[in-house]
This record gives structure tokens, C-alpha cells and sequence, in this order.
């Protein structure tokens, strides 16, 4: 199971780089960024995360962090519409592709309305189609980001014990692998 995730970040890191050098313009300086997100289905959770221009419209990095699924790990491609070297307050669009892999719990507590139930979430692979803006703040930016979570491989939710009432079950399930995706992100520019 390891090996094969493993193997599934392998090939999307060699696609990802394969198609940013045949679309990559000029050289230019390189810009790095760490920081960090916090959301609802973030792809790497709630976390920290490093990313590298590819050239002045993209980025490629990854990150790892914590959610209602366990720790998150996984890499990122951004492409900026505009220049990464935007003027400071410049809003940049972006469109991405995320890919990240959640190793589970084997116990969450589920309260709804005093009705109790255990649950298990089980471990997964996700690829994160997302977009967002970027606001350049000089030395640091701003990142607005949303996107639709697809499960690839695993996820989902088990019923351990406790409550049947639907509001847990209901509950249980929105918080599993997968789905929209709504975060922030703040990070320092090097």
C-alpha cells in the first residue's frame, strides 16, 4: 500500500515537472515560498508547505499537515495567470492540481444533538483540482483557494459503535476524504 502511493507521487511529480519545462519561458530569479494553510479540505490539511517557481507563472511544491482524516502529505502545481513578480498588491489568479495522501484514524468521536458515535476514517488518495487568487504583499502574499477534492484510491468512513441517528451518520461522511474545498493561505516569500 505504501509503495504504491508512493509510486502514484512519483509519476505526478515526473508529469508535472515533464510539462513545466516544455511550457517554461525565459529563465528567471527563482522565488521560493513557506508558509502555511488552514481550511476545510485543504489538500495537505491544516499545514505547513514550501513551494518552487518553475519559471515566473509556476510553482511546484509540497506539504504536510493535519485533518479530520489524519496527517496529510502531498505535492502541488500552481500555474499564476499573471507574473510571479507582479507589483505588490496585485491580485494573481491561479489555477492547480493537487495530490495528496491522508493516513486515516482508526477512532473519531461523532457528537450531533447528544447522539454519540464512533467512527473510523480510513486512509486515502485525493487529486485536488483547485483555483484561487494570490495577493502580493512585497516579502510575503496572501492566498484565497478553492477546489473539489476527487478520491482516487481509499477513504470513506466506518461505522465502530454508538448512535445509528442519520445526523451522525450525515456528519461522519461530510467530514470524510473528499469533497469542496475552502482555505487560506499566508507565506513568506524568499
Amino acid at each position: 500500500m505504501k509503495f504504491t502511493v508512493c509510486n502514484y507521487y512519483v509519476k505526478l511529480a515526473l508529469i508535472m515537472l515533464i510539462c513545466s519545462f516544455a511550457v517554461s519561458s525565459q529563465e528567471n530569479q527563482s522565488v521560493q515560498e513557506f508558509g502555511a494553510n488552514a481550511g476545510w479540505e485543504h489538500p495537505y490539511g491544516n499545514s505547513i508547505e514550501y513551494s518552487h517557481s518553475l519559471s515566473e507563472h509556476q510553482l511546484f511544491g509540497g506539504g504536510v499537515g493535519f485533518s479530520f482524516n489524519g496527517i496529510k502529505f502531498g505535492l502541488g502545481y500552481k500555474y499564476l495567470i499573471n507574473s510571479l513578480y507582479s507589483k505588490k498588491g496585485n491580485f494573481n489568479p491561479y489555477i492547480g492540481l493537487y495530490a495528496s495522501y491522508a493516513g486515516g484514524f482508526s477512532k473519531v468521536n461523532v457528537n450531533v444533538n447528544s447522539d454519540t458515535a464512533v467512527y473510523k476514517t480510513n486512509s486515502g488518495v485525493t487529486a485536488t483540482p483547485r483555483a484561487g487568487l494570490r495577493l502580493s504583499l512585497g516579502n510575503a502574499c496572501i492566498y484565497a483557494n478553492a477546489g473539489y477534492a476527487i478520491l482516487v484510491k481509499g477513504g470513506g468512513v466506518e461505522y465502530v459503535s454508538g448512535s445509528r441517528e442519520q445526523s451522525v451518520a450525515n456528519f461522519a461522511n461530510y467530514v470524510g476524504l473528499g469533497g469542496l474545498e475552502i482555505s487560506g493561505s499566508f507565506c513568506f516569500i524568499f
